[in-house]
């Protein structure tokens, strides 16, 4: 696994407990390691990391949760630009689906690499 810390992405849900488990899939696209669970109609969530110094950093983090094919929510943080987009959907009713858009800074107080003893969990 990465830099040797295996039990890094351990999910909570592996599993599936009353559901199925999450899919989880590696791709690499434009150079950066992406590691991604889907969750089937619930959503998904990634982990976005970069190659420096030899060791994977972690730059960027997706979540979407869904109830079937509607969009409760979805968030995505950027740890270069230190922000973080919320989109939570203010619909009156599952065919209304009208996603409010809501930027923040968000303060890190280190980067995030493999090499350290951490766990990525789902939110």
């Amino acid at each position: 696994m990465i830099a040797g810390n295996y039990a890094c992405f351990l999910s909570g849900n592996e599993d599936g407990g009353a559901y199925f488990p999450p899919e989880p899939d590696i791709k690499v696209e434009r150079g950066k390691l992406i590691i991604s669970y889907a969750h089937g109609r619930y959503g998904w969530w990634q982990y976005v990391f970069r190659y420096r110094n030899g060791n994977f950093e972690l730059i960027g983090h997706d979540v979407r949760s869904n109830r079937g094919p509607v969009t409760l929510s979805t968030g995505s943080i950027n740890f270069l630009s230190v922000r973080m987009e919320v989109l939570t959907n203010v619909g009156e009713d599952e065919e209304d689906e009208q996603l409010k858009t809501v930027w923040k800074s968000i303060k890190v107080g280190h980067t995030f690499e493999t090499d350290r003893n951490i766990r990525f969990r789902q939110h």
